[in-house]
């Protein structure tokens, strides 16, 4: 979340209460997952055998599968076999050639085989079905923020040059001032300094000959920072001054406290 705040006063910014819900679909923050599954099913199987009117003792059967549940049932395979076991008569394994589903009230019935016997015969079978689920995850996720307040940071800088015209072709030492005054509500903690310096002019590259006031007296040297890019004496480009005070270390409280002020000579 990002957001803009446009100020037209320095006083402190009040955000007001903040709920923000989002839903992530398909994907479970928490970690929870299933670790076991388990279902009631309720379903008939039985072997349907009829005797053929124009051939005695010549059957004609066929394996029912009825779904009386409410879900969707998985048949994964069908073994039946003789009654004492030795001949398989119908082996369908549908795991290798794709499970059939059975729909609620539904039913699946095999292709009818023939089978011989004078009295009506008995086969011993053996059906694995499973109940067929499918799991769905999303995450509705609400965070609430109470109010929160934006303290507002407000400077006054003011820059000064020690001289407004200087001759051409004589070496001059230009002294520069900027006074920063803190109008804000907060104390500035840390401060990066920014000058460029346009060519035909050089930077010190001393870092005593920068000076900084506050009104409880002058900053150590060791809270500042001095970087000049680029670190040379070429008077034919642009260089650039960057002061960093109390970024490093953090050793000061502050540097600019409220309705104080910084002066960078």
């Amino acid at each position: 979340i990002i957001a803009k705040l446009f100020l037209k006063r320095k006083e402190n910014i009040k955000t007001g209460h903040i709920e923000i819900t989002f839903n992530i679909s398909n994907k479970v923050i928490s970690g929870v997952k299933i670790n076991h599954f388990s279902a009631y099913s309720h379903a008939m199987h039985a072997i349907k055998k009829t005797e053929k009117n124009h051939a005695p003792n010549n059957w004609q059967c066929s394996l029912i599968f009825e779904n009386h549940s409410d879900f969707k049932m998985k048949l994964n395979s069908v073994l039946i076999s003789d009654k004492a076991k030795t001949t398989k008569i119908i082996d369908l394994d549908f795991k290798t050639s794709g499970s059939t589903i059975i729909n609620p009230r539904g039913k699946y019935k095999t292709e009818y085989f023939d089978f011989v016997d004078e009295k009506e015969p008995i086969f011993s079978r053996k059906v694995e079905y499973s109940v067929d689920y499918r799991t769905e995850k999303n995450s509705l996720i609400t965070s609430r923020f109470d109010d929160s307040f934006f303290t507002v940071a407000n400077i006054a800088l003011k820059k000064k040059l020690s001289e407004e015209e200087i001759k051409s072709f004589e070496e001059t030492v230009l002294n520069s001032k900027i006074v920063i005054n803190n109008l804000g509500t907060v104390p500035i903690n840390g401060l990066r300094i920014v000058e460029s310096v346009p060519e035909d002019f050089l930077p010190s590259r001393n870092i005593s000959d920068y000076t900084l006031y506050r009104s409880s007296g002058k900053l150590d040297v060791e809270e500042i920072e001095l970087n000049i890019k680029p670190d040379d004496e070429d008077p034919t480009h642009e260089h650039t001054i960057e002061l960093e005070i109390n970024l490093k270390n953090g050793a000061l409280k502050s540097v600019i406290g409220v309705e104080d002020f910084l002066e960078l000579k």
